[in-house]
């Protein structure tokens, strides 16, 4: 039997009673991190949609594109993602904000054993260990124990990892934080430091609008996606080795950043009903 239990944790306390009184305590600590994550997507989104659109509405290439307010399109975007995951249970890390712990009580060990479940579960283990709510009890048995186990103790965590996740009578009880609450109205205060910077924007867009203007260009391109993945490899090979498209890049870059919204404008355009391409096409 494999075994991988990277995010394994140990309750410091046996008490159901206590468990449950730390898990309270640290509450509040999980929602920033959701809340974080939000703030984060929320962030990247809301300029990748501005950044696009103008330049969309530069390009003259208007069509299709929707009169509406940026902050809400992005906030109705994410909302509409995570309700995908919720349906489907596909990943999409970005948005997907639900955490839980699920544990069992090993009679062997006579102590609660869990593991975080999500898709920043590293960042959730560390807060349960910084807050002196569980130890650290994870156990792999695909590759070489950790040397800072004991190998009497690394036996002791297989022993109890293979038992709770054979049993089979539905032991199993998980705490569930769903993040829900992680989209309240937010501040400019709290979104400006996630704001990807204005060289890495610039270089996105740059390089997205040079590819299309040099794919366009091509006299025997075809139509079909796996033309344009083709393409785009032999595009990138020309950044790295042709000195005229590098030049072309660098200069499309700086050109970008002197037109880019930036700063507290920002925060104003996401409020300001306007011109916008819609978030399905690059969400």
């Amino acid at each position: 039997m494999s075994t991988r239990v990277y995010t394994g944790f140990k309750f410091v306390s046996r008490s159901m009673r206590d468990i449950v009184i730390a898990l309270g305590s640290i509450k509040t600590d999980i929602e920033q991190l959701q809340r974080n994550r939000y703030l984060k997507a929320y962030a990247c989104l809301l300029v990748s949609l501005l950044d696009r659109s103008q330049s969309a509405i530069e390009s003259g290439k208007t069509g299709g594109m929707v009169s509406a307010m940026p902050g809400r399109q992005v906030r109705d975007g994410i909302q509409k993602r995570q309700a995908h995951v919720r349906a489907t249970l596909e990943r999409d890390p970005a948005v997907d904000l639900e955490v839980e712990l699920r544990c069992w009580y090993s009679q062997l060990r006579d102590e609660v054993i869990g593991y975080a479940y999500g898709e920043f579960d590293g960042e959730v283990l560390r807060l349960l260990i910084e807050k002196g709510v569980a130890t650290n009890y994870a156990y792999w048995n695909s590759t070489d124990p950790d040397e800072d186990v004991p190998e009497n103790e690394w036996e002791q965590r297989k022993a109890a990892w293979n038992e709770a996740l054979d049993d089979k009578s539905g032991a199993c009880f998980v705490f569930r934080y769903d993040g829900r609450m992680a989209d309240l109205p937010l501040t400019w205060a709290e979104l400006e430091p996630l704001v990807p910077s204005l060289d890495f924007r610039a270089s996105e867009l740059a390089e997205s609008d040079l590819f299309s203007s040099w794919y366009e260009a091509l006299p025997d391109k075809s139509a079909d996606s796996a033309d344009v993945l083709n393409r785009h490899s032999e595009f990138r090979r020309l950044l790295r080795e042709d000195p005229t498209m590098k030049e072309k890049l660098s200069a499309e870059i700086e050109r970008r950043k002197l037109l880019l919204v930036k700063g507290e404008a920002l925060d104003n355009a996401r409020k300001q009903k306007q011109l916008l391409v819609p978030l399905r096409d690059f969400d």
